[in-house]
């Protein structure tokens, strides 16, 4: 079955989506991963500088806050898109009634890490093999969830029927799944709607992951150079990584982790 487009995408031209430009609204962002999707890799990791990311002591903390703040975005473009954000939200709940659980999609349990990685971002390399010697033929029927080789994408059907537990549990996945094996577009779009439907205040579980998720983009953008053909090739671009850490530290209240205190 064919999977609608996040927010009811409509027909559009995909030879006017500019990859390179910051999205304009949350329709652009996924009119931007439908185009980008359809031309690049699944996942494609950041290089990054190992130096950057070491885990011995620096000699000094200042240091570190200059590093995690290089390639921030002005504090106006910070909160325009947590206004943006929150609209969104709203948008959502009241659109709520309308999305009903599509047939034939049972979750998995919320707290199986490895299902909901194939569920939401479908198989990595060599992955079915892997699964087929240690569950044998069928799992994937047992369990109801027939995810596509490049997974589910979060159609509002699927967002919206999710239950308190299973988008408080899958935020801590897809961030696991970051932190472990790095950016895709489509995991960046399943972070993004997972938190606007996530519940405020977060649970503290749900809160310190965020807070991981945000210190890792941070460091990760230090190590970009936006060279204007970053995001067509599929590789992440630094707005990508700024809008959550505007997200994590503005909507969330993670207020030390803000770009500008």
């Amino acid at each position: 079955m064919e999977q609608e487009a996040f927010l009811d995408l409509d027909e559009f031209n995909e030879s006017e989506i500019n990859l390179d430009e910051p999205p304009r609204s949350a329709i652009h962002y996924l009119q931007q991963v439908a185009v980008s999707r359809k031309r690049c890799p699944q996942v494609v990791k950041a290089s990054l500088d190992p130096s950057l990311l070491s885990n011995k002591p620096s000699s000094s903390e200042f240091n570190k806050q200059e590093l995690s703040t290089v390639n921030a975005p002005t504090r106006e473009w910070a909160y325009a898109k947590c206004d943006e954000f929150s609209w969104n939200r709203t948008l959502l709940q009241a659109r709520r009634a309308k999305y009903e659980k599509p047939a034939g999609v049972v979750f998995p349990g919320w707290a199986d890490y490895g299902r909901w990685r194939l569920f939401c971002l479908g198989e990595k390399e060599d992955e079915s093999v892997r699964m087929n010697k240690e569950s044998g033929e069928g799992t994937n029927e047992q369990c109801n969830v027939k995810p596509s080789k490049y997974g589910h994408m979060p159609t509002p059907a699927i967002v919206m029927n999710l239950s308190e537990n299973e988008v408080n549990s899958l935020i801590q996945h897809l961030v696991q799944v970051f932190l472990e094996e790095g950016y895709s577009k489509q995991l960046f779009l399943w972070l993004y709607s997972v938190l606007l439907v996530v519940q405020k205040p977060l649970l503290h579980d749900v809160c310190a992951s965020l807070r991981s998720f945000a210190k890792q983009c941070r460091l990760i953008r230090a190590t970009l150079t936006d060279d204007g053909s970053a995001a067509g090739r599929g590789a992440p671009t630094t707005n990508e990584f700024s809008l959550f850490v505007a997200l994590v530290s503005i909507y969330f209240e993670q207020k030390d982790l803000a770009d500008h205190q």
